[in-house]
């Protein structure tokens, strides 16, 4: 299993994609402050006022306890980004 999966993340309405490098290993609750720094800056405008989030992957929200890898991601997976 590789350490790292390079994954698109969108937001629900689809107006906003990128592709990040993401450990494959690391619980969601320990990276998702993180994520969502990065989408600030690359989309303050979308999500700026953001302050929870959930990431679903086929449609099936990444628990706080799991990993990328726990929910069957990997390269080239799709993930969604939708406010809370």
């Amino acid at each position: 299993m590789p350490d790292y999966f390079i994954v698109t993340i969108t937001n629900a309405s689809g107006s906003f994609e990128v592709d990040l490098e993401i450990p494959s290993f690391v619980k969601f609750a320990k990276m998702k402050g993180k994520l969502l720094e990065i989408l600030k800056i690359m989309d303050g405008r979308e999500f700026g006022g953001w302050r929870d989030y959930s990431l679903s992957h086929k449609n099936r929200p990444i628990a706080a306890g799991e990993t990328l890898s726990d929910v069957g991601a990997f390269d080239g997976s799709r993930l969604v980004a939708t406010r809370i």
